[in-house]
């Protein structure tokens, strides 16, 4: 082997870094932009759809929960009638 081929050095484009850096950065820049655009959109839609509401949020929660207790014991009640055995498939 001779000297030269001993001492070969890689080297490193840095134009191709600099410019693959500064496109990385207005990606990002661009997603971030268009994450927020989405977010004010969803915040929108979701702020309209309240004050279209008749309820408030606490509300909904109380009637769906009122309506899902309901359900449970029509359910239950139904299972008892046709002579249902707890454990039985």
């Amino acid at each position: 082997m001779t000297s030269s081929e001993e001492t070969a050095e890689l080297v490193l484009d840095t134009t191709m870094i600099k410019v693959g850096a500064i496109l990385t950065g207005a990606g990002m820049l661009l997603a971030t932009v268009g994450v927020g655009l989405a977010g004010a959109a969803v915040a929108r839609v979701a702020r309209d759809w309240m004050r279209q509401n008749d309820f408030s949020p606490a509300a909904t929660a109380s009637a769906k929960l009122h309506q899902a207790k309901h359900a449970t014991l029509a359910g239950a009640r139904a299972w008892q009638a046709n002579g249902a055995v707890a454990g039985s498939h």
